[in-house]
C-alpha cells in the first residue's frame, strides 16, 4: 500500500534525477518542489481537490490503471 512517505521518497528521487547535470530540468524541478510543499502539508490529499491529487500522482508517475486505487489508499491513510 502506497504511503504518504512513499510518495515524497519517490518525489524527493525525481527531484535529484532532474537536479543531475546530464538531466538538467528547471521546469520539472520547480514542479516538483511545489509538490513537495504540497505533500508535506498535514492530511494534504483531503485539503486539495481528487483532480488534483490524481494530477499529483501522475507526476510522480503512478500508471494510470492504478491511479484511483493510490489515490483511495493514500487518503485512507491519512484518516
Amino acid at each position: 500500500m502506497p504511503t504518504l512517505n512513499y510518495l515524497k521518497l519517490i518525489n524527493d528521487t525525481l527531484i535529484n534525477y532532474y537536479s543531475d547535470s546530464q538531466n538538467k530540468d528547471e521546469k520539472k524541478i520547480l514542479k516538483h518542489n511545489i509538490i513537495k510543499e504540497v505533500l508535506n502539508i498535514e492530511r494534504c490529499f483531503e485539503k486539495i481537490t481528487k483532480e488534483e491529487a490524481i494530477g499529483i500522482l501522475k507526476d510522480l508517475g503512478i500508471s494510470k490503471d492504478k491511479l484511483e486505487n493510490v489515490y483511495q489508499e493514500v487518503l485512507q491513510s491519512q484518516m
